[in-house]
């Protein structure tokens, strides 16, 4: 075991181009919910899009591969709100394109009692997988799709008989600047 564990540590060592990227993102996001009959629709009463704010720690292992990790908070909505944190590794196909895979958690901490339903703290994890373009050397754009691990996982349900609602999939679309370490 320990022969692994010490490989591991050296492998960056191997590699070319290391460096590390410090920044922040900002990304609306479009969370799609379903009943229990599989009906599907946008989020119920929110006038805003969530909005997300993030700090961003990439690691460069070489030109072509990079480890992201993110933590930050999603704000605006009445039934999406909370702190979020994520892990994707990252591939650049081109000098400019690159494709992401990854982890990503939220805490749910949905803030609507005016609104005509009512809320629940649930922790959801989603699946990740992103296409991004890199305008310049620090502004990037991302298109991301998460999918739900825990389809049953209540996001919010109503006072007036409906039945529970869970998340189904959600799209965001990131706007992320980074600079050298």
């Amino acid at each position: 075991m320990k022969k692994y564990f010490f490989i591991l540590i050296f492998i960056p060592i191997f590699t070319s181009g290391q460096q590390f990227k410090l920044g922040f993102d900002t990304g609306f996001s479009y969370v799609r919910v379903k009943d229990k009959e599989g009906k599907t629709n946008g989020l119920y009463s929110d006038s805003f899009l969530p909005v997300t704010f993030n700090l961003n720690l990439v690691y460069f292992f070489n030109k072509k591969n990079a480890l992201r990790f993110k933590i930050g908070e999603t704000l605006l909505s009445s039934t999406f709100n909370g702190l979020e944190i994520g892990l994707d590794a990252q591939y650049y196909l081109k000098s400019k394109f690159h494709v992401l895979l990854g982890g990503h958690f939220h805490s749910n901490e949905a803030t609507g009692p005016t609104t005509p339903h009512g809320d629940y703290y649930s922790k959801i994890y989603f699946l990740k997988t992103g296409l991004g373009y890199r305008f310049s050397t620090y502004f990037i754009l991302e298109l991301n799709y998460f999918y739900s691990l825990y389809e049953n996982k209540p996001l919010y349900y109503y006072f007036f008989g409906e039945n529970h609602k869970t998340v189904s999939y959600m799209l965001r679309l990131n706007f992320a600047f980074l600079w050298d370490l």
